[in-house]
């Protein structure tokens, strides 16, 4: 599969995640819609598109972070675990 190939094929699947987020609320596929985003800025493209994916990325990662299924204690223990690990 080629990365244009793959490229249509993730921003599909992010489109149909982004509906059912809407519809459900449910906090993992918002880490989802952030993987695939991840996986996006990866690909073999511009940088200005590289950032804008990462951006978005980080975004939906804040929203599975956030969500309000998740206690506190667990919001802080996310923050947490993924500030070592900035996206580069």
């Amino acid at each position: 599969m080629s990365e244009k190939d793959q490229q249509e094929t993730l921003l599909m699947a992010i489109e149909f995640l982004k509906a059912q987020y809407e519809a459900l609320q449910n906090p993992c596929i918002a880490l989802l819609i952030s993987r695939y985003y991840r996986l996006l800025a990866n690909l073999n493209m511009s940088k200005n598109k590289q950032e804008k994916y990462a951006n978005y990325s980080r975004t939906w990662l804040t929203c599975h972070i956030n969500n309000s299924r998740h206690s506190q204690k667990m919001q802080n223990q996310l923050n947490d675990f993924i500030q070592p690990h900035e996206f580069n």
